[in-house]
């Protein structure tokens, strides 16, 4: 915003004048940047350990902190996008699910903002990422991990477990142990 300039014209013998041409020239405002990565988070430890790898085509959203959605993008081969030329303002990015992933932990404790995962584990959002002209924040990330399949484990085991005591026409108790993970 400019502030405004009083002035007074005088012509050349120092009368004061209602003729002038005044030109002001303001700098250009700088756009900002935002983006990074989205990983294979293999230890599901929120961190970006050396070894996990970038996961491509994962879709990358840009809304403005009314909702509105502003772009949309995806990650390249190693896992990076980056959302350009944007205002200075407020942001949220939305991350979407790879099919049969979840979320890593959001912000784990004592990791670096640069390598941590900033996606909601329910939605896929950050909070609101304030830009100020001219930034390039390169540090807002996201891990993921393989969802791991639901299963059922019966184990069957009788006397104890020792078959060996058992002897023709003796009553056999058996015991089902079932477990759900």
């Amino acid at each position: 915003n400019p502030t405004p300039l009083g002035y007074t014209v005088s012509d050349e013998t120092k009368e004061v004048s209602n003729k002038s041409l005044v030109t002001f020239t303001y700098p250009e405002v700088e756009k900002s940047s935002l983006g990074n990565f989205v990983w294979f988070d293999a230890d599901q430890n929120g961190k970006q350990n050396e070894g996990e790898v970038g996961l491509e085509d994962i879709s990358v959203e840009l809304y403005d902190v009314n909702g509105d959605l502003n772009a949309t993008t995806k990650t390249d081969e190693n896992g990076s996008y980056l959302f350009v030329n944007l205002d200075a303002g407020e942001y949220v990015v939305k991350f979407i699910l790879k099919d049969g992933y979840s979320f890593t932990v959001v912000n784990a404790e004592d990791v670096n903002e640069t390598v941590d995962s900033d996606a909601n584990v329910k939605t896929g959002k950050t909070v609101a990422i304030l830009l100020v002209e001219g930034q390039n924040n390169l540090s807002i990330d996201a891990g993921m991990f393989i969802t791991p399949k639901p299963s059922i484990d019966i184990v069957k085991t009788t006397n104890g477990g020792n078959v060996n005591n058992i002897v023709v026409g003796d009553v056999i108790t058996w015991t089902y142990k079932i477990t759900n993970s």
